[in-house]
């Protein structure tokens, strides 16, 4: 399987391309920022916010499936810089799923989500809790959430996965 792996220079993108190389799909990788990975990989440096970005991505990489990892994470920063996270995480997942249906009449997206679009709890979590993001951050992951969710009625299958904390010796 081909995939276009979003934000692949990140944490979580590189331990996720070496496990799908490993599994033996063929990756390619768009971040704003040139890889650490092979150079036997298909490196794109570019920025989703930018439509031509996304759309070079899709077109050089040919994906059958998108797992989007770019984003802005930290919530102290969303605090600060509300602006950047709603047009890094927000706008690139708009534009992403807009370009894959421009190509493609059916497609899928794995996209990258947190647990922080949740009400704050001291209880046990479950799917079902409550959406009321605290923070800049959070708001827009849930937002992008509900972007890609509107992307499935025109053929984009979507799974959003809500992380938690990340760790790992990566």
């Amino acid at each position: 399987m081909r995939v276009l792996v979003t934000g692949g220079n990140g944490y979580l993108g590189r331990a996720a391309c070496e496990a799908l190389k490993k599994a033996g799909h063929v990756i390619g990788i768009i971040d704003v920022e040139t890889g650490r990975l092979s150079e036997k990989d298909t490196w794109i440096r570019g920025d989703l916010t930018d439509h031509y970005d996304a759309a070079k991505a899709i077109d050089v990489v040919n994906p059958d499936v998108v797992l989007h990892l770019a984003g802005c994470c930290s919530v102290s920063d969303s605090v600060s810089f509300p602006g950047v996270y709603w047009r890094h995480n927000v706008c690139a997942t708009s534009n992403l799923c807009e370009e894959l249906l421009r190509r493609y009449s059916s497609s899928a997206i794995v996209l990258a989500s947190s647990c922080s679009v949740y009400k704050e709890h001291r209880d046990k979590l479950s799917e079902d809790w409550i959406k009321e993001p605290a923070s800049p951050y959070g708001m827009t992951k849930l937002a992008s959430e509900m972007v890609a969710e509107s992307f499935k009625p025109l053929g984009l299958a979507t799974i959003v996965l809500r992380f938690f904390n990340l760790a790992g010796a990566y």
